[in-house]
């Protein structure tokens, strides 16, 4: 019996560039998608609900900061963080990009001194109770991991 082997053309490199931008561009896009999650957490479950990044309730306010709120005509003089809502203008200050997969969120300028003076608290003077209200909590943590694991397996998914 006589065995015939045919010469096949077959690459000898592999240009992996293609691939590299298509993984930077998904690394990219999974950034700022996890900043969105980190935004909304700050937000909507942060602010909005009274919880710091550790998931317990904010100290209440102190009588005279409730009455000099009520003067002002605050429509939530009770509440930590919500007087002027500029709290929760938290956003992607910076995205990520393929070329530079980092992002960073920020909050509104015009609240990043009081954001700090809340954030570290104090017990000298007139400095409010701590609020950790801005940060990665562990639920946002969480949804991030949860994110990527999924983001992974479709990537692998679709690129075999």
């Amino acid at each position: 019996m006589a065995v015939t082997i045919k010469r096949v053309k077959t690459k000898n490199s592999f240009d992996a560039s293609k691939y590299i931008s298509n993984m930077r561009k998904r690394a990219a896009f999974m950034i700022n998608r996890m900043g969105g999650i980190v935004i909304s957490d700050i937000t909507v479950s942060g602010i909005d609900k009274g919880r710091d990044i550790d998931g317990r309730q904010f100290q209440p306010l102190k009588a005279a900061t409730i009455k000099a709120k009520i003067k002002k005509g605050s429509a939530t003089p009770r509440t930590a963080l919500k007087d002027t809502g500029l709290m929760r203008h938290v956003y992607l200050k910076k995205k990520a990009t393929q070329s530079n997969i980092n992002a960073e969120i920020a909050i509104a300028q015009k609240r990043n001194k009081i954001a700090g003076y809340h954030h570290e608290g104090g017990n000298k003077g007139n400095n409010p109770p701590q609020r950790k209200w801005f940060g990665i909590s562990l639920m946002a943590e969480q949804r991030m991991n949860k994110f990527y694991i999924h983001e992974m397996k479709q990537g692998i998914g679709r690129n075999g």
